[in-house]
């Protein structure tokens, strides 16, 4: 099995670097305005120490799954990029229905899932997925464990 048709790989780090540090720039405030409308949320990072476990191994493991092997799956069964990304995107919103503020949570998890699907979908590359997705789960965490956030 070749991992690199599931994104494992190096050669294209320099091309997909910049769609990616877009995406983190985008995705950052709009996860920011959603997470402090929900007081639940709040309360699952006033404990750090398993929000990093989770935050890096669970963004690992999502990227792998939804971008990695999903969207190389879905990409051999539809012609149409617009349906591998919204198909991508809404399973992975699905995933996150088990979080206790559902409703907002999935919404923003599948507009965070579209545009990782559309970047990953042109520049497939599970590295830089996982570094954008591990930043994004530990930028409100961080922020108020060092109160630059008000949490």
């Amino acid at each position: 099995m070749k991992l690199k048709k599931y994104g494992f790989r190096i050669d294209n780090i320099q091309t997909a670097l910049v769609p990616y540090i877009l995406l983190l720039v985008l995705l950052t405030p709009l996860l920011l305005i959603f997470k402090f409308w929900e007081d639940s949320l709040l309360s699952l990072y006033r404990s750090m120490y398993p929000v990093f476990y989770v935050s890096i191994i669970g963004s690992i493991l999502q990227e792998i799954v939804f971008r990695g092997w999903l969207v190389y799956k879905l990409k051999e069964i539809f012609d149409c990029p617009l349906t591998v990304i919204l198909i991508s995107a809404s399973l992975f919103a699905v995933m996150h229905f088990f979080i206790p503020f559902q409703y907002i949570f999935v919404t923003v998890s599948f507009i965070i899932g579209v545009g990782f699907a559309t970047v990953y979908y042109y520049n497939p590359n599970i590295y830089l997925a996982s570094l954008v997705h591990i930043i994004i789960n530990l930028i409100v965490p961080i922020g108020c464990y060092f109160r630059f956030l008000n949490c």
